[in-house]
């Protein structure tokens, strides 16, 4: 199925955009005058592709020095300190979402709980392939699983032509046979 949204996700230093805006730089390119340096020097800090400490002397760069010098800060406090040394190996990502998946994303859920309900879904989908693919559709319906609308018992007994009571027992049901497993047992 293909997903609506396109999302692309960019990684920032906000060590150092939050000491620019502190300092009154809203742009790499103000910043870059000031320091002296190329404004993709400033973009490269700012993606995080460089790192601030030359490998070979142990010393801070000297467009860091620069930069640190035009901020009036230390060049230490410009970078997280897990970067100092090591640039991040890439600063972009892409991914497809379905309208729920922005939903989650817009609420501010943390990476950690996206991640989560990510393997959470696809333990669901699993376990879900065991059940006859009527139940599994039901269970689709009604809880609004991949792609579907949440619905209620009698909206989901309408599309199957069967009373919304039948489809609460047939749920029930699939709930007991997914319970047995080990996996669906770690969910709960």
């Amino acid at each position: 199925m293909v997903k609506d949204y396109h999302i692309t996700v960019t990684v920032k230093n906000n060590t150092l955009l939050t000491v620019m805006r502190n300092q009154g730089f809203e742009t790499a390119v103000s910043l870059a005058r000031v320091a002296n340096v190329h404004g993709g020097y400033i973009g490269q800090m700012l993606r995080l592709e460089i790192s601030a400490i030359n490998r070979k002397t142990g010393e801070f760069k000297p467009n860091i020095l620069r930069v640190a010098r035009a901020l009036r800060t230390l060049p230490e406090e410009l970078f997280p300190s897990q970067h100092l040394e090591k640039p991040l190996s890439r600063h972009k990502a892409s991914f497809c979402l379905d309208r729920c998946g922005v939903e989650n994303l817009i609420t501010n859920q943390t990476p950690e709980s996206l991640i989560e309900l990510k393997e959470t879904k696809k333990i669901i989908n699993l376990e879900l392939a065991n059940l006859k693919e009527r139940t599994k559709a039901m269970v689709e319906h009604r809880f609004g699983l991949n792609g579907h609308s949440p619905k209620t018992y009698d909206q989901c007994g309408a599309l199957f032509n069967i009373s919304g009571t039948r489809v609460k027992q047939l749920i029930f049901q699939a709930f007991g046979t997914l319970k047995k497993t080990s996996a669906f047992n770690e969910l709960l």
